[in-house]
């Protein structure tokens, strides 16, 4: 019996379902609809964060998906691209416009007729996004990301032999569940050195992103 149950791919109402993110010009529409939508009902509002959710749902899975394509083969030069281009030119976009719809929100007057239990988790986190944005960071975070990518490379590299199997370090970690104590000492040794070996180049990545 399968372990991994099947997804449920919930139907988009929103974004048309063949709709895949690429460029800006493509997908800003959707941030502009939404920022200009007129909405003269509580029944509009609901509608609205509806559409809203799934439209960061979806630019926050392809965002993921993006980054996992890269770390799985860094030698792929289309995936490193198209991750640079989500973290360097998407997301600097995308964070004033998701500014500014958090705003609308608040500012509704139909925002108070939420039902405060269904939504209260919700706004709590609108509000805390609210509070902690400051434009001049859109940059600093993309520069954080496309840094903190160079630690997913050095990581996604390194590889251990067990046994005569060369394993990713995520792999490897997964052997030392098993219950031979002395075999676990041993991976964990091989990986501690395995890591020794990029130790002065992570630090650099960890200064640089402390720096940040």
């Amino acid at each position: 019996m399968s372990v991994i149950a099947k997804h449920q791919v919930q139907e988009r109402t929103y974004l048309p379902k063949s709709y895949k993110i690429s460029v800006w010009s493509k997908l800003k529409p959707y941030f502009s609809e939404l920022l200009k939508r007129e909405i003269t009902s509580l029944e509009d509002l609901e509608t609205w964060i509806l559409n809203w959710c799934e439209l960061n749902d979806v630019v926050a899975e392809e965002f993921r998906w993006r980054y996992i394509r890269f770390t799985c083969n860094n030698d792929d030069e289309k995936a490193v691209a198209s991750y640079n281009y989500a973290v360097q030119e998407l997301t600097p976009r995308i964070s004033p416009y998701s500014d500014a719809l958090n705003r609308r929100l608040l500012e509704s007057p139909f925002c108070e007729k939420l039902d405060k239990k269904k939504y209260f988790i919700f706004l709590r986190s609108i509000r805390n996004s609210i509070d902690l944005y400051r434009e001049n960071n859109i940059e600093l975070i993309s520069e954080v990301k496309v840094r903190a990518k160079e630690h997913g490379r050095i990581f996604s590299q390194m590889m251990v032999d067990i046994n005569g199997e060369d394993l990713t370090l995520q792999q490897a970690n997964a052997r030392m569940e098993g219950a031979d104590r002395k075999e676990r000492e041993i991976i964990y040794q091989k990986i501690s050195s395995r890591l020794r070996e990029d130790a002065n180049e992570l630090d650099n990545v960890f200064d640089d992103l402390l720096q940040l």
